[in-house]
C-alpha cells in the first residue's frame, strides 16, 4: 500500500512539473498560442503600428522565415509594408545576415539602410524590432549596419569596449567596428531623434507632425508626416521643431519649402489660443516669389502649427517687430487662422465637384 502511495505521489509530481514546464514554455514563447507570432506593419490612417497574426515558423531558419513575413508585406487592406522594396527587392539586399548568440539577435543591415529616408528608417526599425522581439529565444536585439558582417561579428565576439577598442589587448588585431543603430540593452542606440521606441503600445500612441509644404507646381499645399522628437514636447519647443523642419524642406518629391533657408526662429511665445512666431529678418528680405507664393508660404506655417498645437491663431513678428505688409499680403500684422482651402486635396476636390456640376448641366440641356 505504501508503495502504491509512493508511486502515486511521484506520478502527481511528474504531472505538476510537466504542466509547469509547458506553462513556462508557453509564457516564454510570448503568449497563450505558441504557434503564432505578431508581424507588425504600419497603418497610415490610424498612424500607428498594427500586427497581423501569422503561423510561427519552425526549424533552424525560423528567424529568416519571420523576416520573410516582413518582406512579403501585409495581407490586410489599409496596412503598409515598412520594407523598402524599391531599394531592396530581395531580403538579402537589406539584411546580409542574422546571428543568434545566446538570446541576443544580431541583425546585420547592408549600407542600403542609409539610402532610406529617416522616417522610412524609423518605420522599418519599429516593425522589425516589435516583430522579432516576439520570436522564441530572442530577448535582446542589436541592429548594425556594415559592409562586411563576418568581420563585424568577429569583432563583436572578440569583445569590444564602449569606444570600440579590443578588450583582449591583442595589439596585432584591428577591430572592424560596425555602426550600431539599435541596441535593446541600452534603450536603443539611435542615429537620430526620429527612431522608434521599444514598446508597440508606446509606438501606437506616438504623435506625428503633419507639415504643410507647397506643391512644386505652386498650386496649393501638400502634407508630409514626421515623427515627433518627443511625445511630451512642450508647445513652444514643438513649434520650433516643426518650423525647423519646414525650413529644411520636404523629403518627398513634388513638394518645396518657400521659407528662405537662411531664416532663423528667434523665439516662440504662446498665450492662450495665440502663438507668436518671431523670425529673423531673412524671412522677409530673402523671400523670392509672387503674392500667391507669399500666401502659400504663410499658410504652410499657419496650417502646420495649428494642426498640432492647441493654439488656433498665429501672429508673425520680424525681429520682434510687426510688419503691416509681406510681399503683397495685406494685414500681415494681424492674426492668421488655419485655412484648409489651400490644401491641394481640397482644391482638387473642388475641381472634381465643378466638373461634376458641368456634366449634370450638359445632361439637363440635352
Amino acid at each position: 500500500m505504501a508503495g502504491i502511495k509512493k508511486w502515486a505521489a511521484i506520478g502527481v509530481a511528474i504531472v505538476v512539473v510537466t504542466v509547469a514546464v509547458v506553462a513556462a514554455l508557453v509564457l516564454y514563447r510570448g503568449g497563450s498560442d505558441a504557434n503564432q507570432i505578431n508581424v507588425y506593419f504600419f497603418n497610415q490612417i490610424e498612424r500607428q503600428m498594427e500586427a497581423e497574426v501569422r503561423p510561427l515558423p519552425e526549424g533552424e531558419f525560423q528567424i529568416y522565415d519571420i523576416i520573410m513575413y516582413l518582406h512579403a508585406g501585409p495581407r490586410t487592406g489599409g496596412l503598409d509594408t515598412t520594407w523598402p522594396l524599391e531599394l531592396a527587392p530581395q531580403p538579402e539586399d537589406l539584411i546580409s545576415a542574422v546571428k543568434l548568440q545566446d538570446t541576443t539577435l544580431y541583425v546585420f543591415l547592408t549600407p542600403v539602410f542609409h539610402e532610406m529616408s529617416p522616417i522610412n528608417q524609423s518605420l522599418f526599425k519599429a516593425a522589425f524590432i516589435h516583430t522579432l522581439g516576439e520570436a522564441p529565444l530572442v530577448s535582446d536585439i542589436k541592429l548594425l549596419v556594415t559592409e562586411n558582417y563576418n568581420y563585424a561579428f568577429e569583432a563583436i565576439m572578440r569583445g569590444l569596449d564602449d569606444d570600440g577598442q579590443n578588450n583582449d589587448n591583442d595589439e596585432d588585431y584591428t577591430p572592424y567596428v560596425p555602426l550600431i543603430i539599435y541596441d535593446s540593452n541600452h534603450a536603443g542606440i539611435l542615429i537620430n531623434p526620429l527612431d522608434p521606441p521599444i514598446s508597440p503600445q508606446w509606438m501606437a500612441n506616438r504623435t506625428f507632425n503633419n507639415l504643410h509644404f507647397v506643391d512644386a507646381t505652386g498650386t496649393g499645399l501638400v502634407v508630409e508626416s514626421y515623427f515627433a522628437e518627443d511625445i511630451n514636447m512642450q508647445p513652444r519647443r514643438l513649434a520650433e521643431y516643426m518650423l525647423d523642419l519646414l525650413i529644411a524642406g520636404p523629403r518627398q518629391e513634388g513638394a518645396v519649402s518657400l521659407v528662405p533657408p537662411e531664416t532663423s526662429v528667434l523665439r516662440i511665445e504662446t498665450d492662450g489660443s495665440d502663438i507668436y512666431v518671431n523670425l529673423s529678418s531673412d524671412f522677409f528680405t530673402r523671400f523670392v516669389g509672387s503674392r500667391r507664393d507669399a500666401h502659400l508660404m504663410i499658410y504652410s506655417i499657419v496650417n502646420t502649427l495649428t494642426a498640432e498645437l492647441a493654439q488656433t491663431r498665429v501672429f508673425f513678428l520680424i525681429e520682434t517687430q510687426q510688419v503691416e505688409q509681406f510681399h503683397g499680403v495685406e494685414d500681415f500684422n494681424t492674426e492668421f487662422t488655419r485655412d484648409n482651402t489651400w490644401l491641394l486635396s481640397y482644391i482638387e476636390a473642388l475641381a472634381l465637384e465643378d466638373e461634376s456640376d458641368e456634366y449634370e448641366t450638359e445632361e439637363e440641356t440635352e
